[in-house]
C-alpha cells in the first residue's frame, strides 16, 4: 500500500501539500508542479497541469471533480473534471498565494503575502 510518505520520497519531491480525492487518486503540491498521481495497474503517473508553469503551493478541493491550486504571482488555477484539465482565474493580486480553502465550489478562500 502506497502512503504520502512512500509518495514523496518515490518522486524525490518535499510536498507541500497533498490531496486524496480517492482511495486510487491523490495530488501532490511539490515546488514548481502539481502532481496529479493515479495508481494503476502500471503504476505511478504525474503532470504539471498546464496552461501555466508557476510555482504552485496548495491545492484544495471541494469534491472529486470541484479543485483550486495557488502559488506565486497570484497564481490561482481550477479545475471541475478532477484534474483532467485545469483553467486560469484571475485573483486580481501579483503577490504569491500560499494557502487556499473551498468552501463550496464556487467560494474560497486564499491567503498570501502582504495581506493578500
Amino acid at each position: 500500500m502506497k502512503t504520502y510518505d512512500t509518495i514523496r520520497s518515490f518522486f524525490g519531491v518535499s510536498g507541500t501539500d497533498i490531496k486524496k480525492l480517492s482511495m486510487l487518486y491523490v495530488f501532490l503540491v511539490a515546488s514548481l508542479c502539481l502532481m496529479d498521481i493515479s495508481v494503476a495497474q502500471t503504476g505511478w503517473f504525474w503532470q504539471n497541469p498546464l496552461p501555466q508553469g508557476n510555482d504552485l503551493r496548495d491545492v484544495s478541493f471541494i469534491d472529486a471533480n470541484t479543485g483550486i491550486a495557488v502559488g506565486i504571482y497570484g497564481t490561482i488555477i481550477r479545475t471541475t473534471d478532477g484534474g483532467v484539465t485545469w483553467s486560469i482565474q484571475n485573483s486580481g493580486t501579483t503577490q504569491p498565494l500560499y494557502a487556499v480553502s473551498l468552501i463550496n465550489a464556487d467560494t474560497g478562500t486564499a491567503v498570501g503575502d502582504s495581506g493578500t
